[in-house]
């Protein structure tokens, strides 16, 4: 999300608008990276908290999870909210809605679907599963490495298999990288040294995986990455974002554009109108779905594209 003052109430407005066409869903989730690395514009962040109590108030069960950009210093941004919120929902038992600040890992069962919580941890949990899965095997070296990062991928693989090991056929939503993967429309890989999980755990199909952290929406095998809800900078030029819907009775996914501040590239000497802005984000949206070839049935769906006042949109 990396909300700014710049965004917020674009942001704010898109996101209520879409919970509001959605009123029979009481489980909103936000998948992280609140703030933009590692600090944050204070009145964007109240705003943000703002909107999750008005949330709250309307009863719904808001689960947010800390990203690896929520920190500052060993603390998580909303830290404070996350206590005051605890000593609130001790005392009032009786209020229909929740909000849950996940900063280590947890087990929810939504509508009867079983799902593990696994947030970027600042502190990660000793669990190991009590019997060693071959892909746990296959990492041991991680365990004495002298690479920090690759020390931390090791505890956080053994700290899920542990989870998964009590929990298996759940979806994960996490906020980590996958170890040396190609993912669609993406050019960038990563490794072990930048936190990671198992690139074993994308070949287990009764597992699925969901996460927020990259900015451009794919999927991948049993993994649906959703992206993130505006551009931050040129190197998303021509990405479509979204925000999603998971139907948990038919496993399927509704994919709805989002359109904060779009990064789009015109030829040199292109003349510029709003038919070509529409044309342009209409080809953008049919070049996204092509990053979509994992095994989840995601139905995207088209937006007409309206230029407003309220939207920022830069040409490079």
């Amino acid at each position: 999300m990396h909300i700014t003052s710049k965004h917020k109430e674009r942001i704010i407005q898109e996101l209520r608008a879409y919970i509001n066409a959605h009123p029979s869903e009481n489980t909103i989730i936000f998948l992280g990276d609140y703030v933009y690395h590692f600090s944050y514009d204070r009145t964007a962040l109240l705003s943000l908290y703002h909107f999750f109590v008005e949330l709250f108030e309307q009863g719904k069960s808001v689960y947010i999870l800390s990203g690896n950009h929520d920190r500052l210093g060993s603390s998580f941004v909303f830290e404070e909210a996350q206590k005051a919120f605890s000593i609130i929902q001790k005392y009032d038992t009786k209020h229909q809605g929740n909000l849950h600040f996940i900063t280590q890992p947890t087990v929810v069962t939504i509508e009867n679907q079983k799902i593990i919580l696994f947030p970027f941890m600042l502190q990660v949990p000793e669990q190991q599963p009590k019997q060693q899965p071959s892909w746990i095997k296959n990492i041991e070296y991680l365990a004495t490495s002298s690479n920090k990062n690759e020390q931390i991928s090791w505890k956080i693989n053994n700290c899920l298999a542990a989870l998964l090991e009590q929990y298996p056929d759940s979806l994960v939503i996490h906020h980590y990288y996958f170890n040396k993967t190609k993912f669609p429309g993406q050019k960038s890989q990563f490794s072990y040294k930048d936190i990671a999980l198992s690139q074993e755990l994308l070949d287990m199909p009764d597992i699925q995986f969901l996460s927020g952290h990259l900015h451009q929406a794919y999927s991948h095998k049993n993994y649906l990455c959703t992206g993130s809800v505006r551009s931050t900078s040129p190197l998303e030029i021509n990405q479509e974002k979204f925000l999603f819907q998971y139907d948990t009775a038919n496993k399927t996914y509704n994919a709805d554009p989002i359109r904060i501040n779009p990064y789009l590239q015109y030829d040199q000497g292109q003349k510029i109108s709003q038919e070509t802005l529409k044309e342009t984000i209409f080809q953008q949206t049919i070049n996204s779905k092509q990053n979509f070839l994992g095994t989840q049935s995601i139905q995207i769906n088209n937006s007409d594209f309206i230029p407003s006042q309220y939207i920022s949109i830069t040409i490079v």
